[in-house]
């Protein structure tokens, strides 16, 4: 099994920016072909989810490489959308206020656009989704033990441990001694009867 992990960038390489955009968000992956350098996520702006999904998929681009400015700027990269029609952003007329506002945030990186197809683009699609309001399962795990249990158990059996108990509700213990949810400590330790499985 491989995990995904931050790779150093290599200065020498071309970088390569994956991106995409949803209802929900923007996502973008920084990497350079063999693992990712850096991840990119934020949620769009409520003046934002209305747009045309081609000004969204602009807006999550310029902001993921305005971003990444330090790595990006002065060097050939690659830009690949699941947008066919953004092959042409520099080449094609821009209708709207927007599209040119966006756009000239572009100018000056040397990129160049391809397409990928969005079953090919998964690690962009899933960041530009994380704080969609999609239902989903989130559980925590931890891992318990029946020691405290068992412990509180000895306890109340032990004779030691009875003896202890009542001198301490009595205030008659010996210094160090209290009850602690239930179980005996001896200042700050947990009491273990000699006649204990747990020893």
């Amino acid at each position: 099994m491989y995990a995904l992990l931050l790779q150093l960038p290599d200065f020498s390489k071309r970088f390569i920016v994956d991106c995409d955009a949803s209802g929900a968000g923007f996502g973008a992956v920084l990497h350079q072909g063999d693992g990712a350098v850096a991840f990119f996520s934020r949620a769009v702006a409520a003046h934002h989810a209305k747009l045309p999904a081609y000004e969204r998929e602009l807006i999550g681009l310029v902001k993921a490489v305005r971003h990444w400015r330090p790595y990006l700027w002065g060097r050939a990269f690659t830009v690949r959308t699941d947008h066919w029609s953004f092959k042409y952003i520099l080449d094609q007329r821009l209708m709207t206020i927007p599209q040119h506002t966006w756009v000239t945030k572009l100018f000056g990186y040397d990129l160049t656009v391809k397409y990928c197809a969005g079953k090919l683009n998964t690690l962009a699609d899933a960041l530009s989704r994380r704080d969609s309001d999609i239902p989903s399962v989130r559980a925590v795990s931890a891992p318990t033990s029946a020691l405290y249990d068992d412990l509180r158990l000895e306890h109340l059996h032990d004779l030691q441990a009875q003896g202890l108990r009542a001198q301490i509700a009595a205030r008659a213990a010996p210094d160090g001694w209290a009850l602690l949810d239930d179980m005996l400590m001896y200042r700050g330790r947990l009491f273990v009867p000699d006649a204990s499985v747990s020893r």
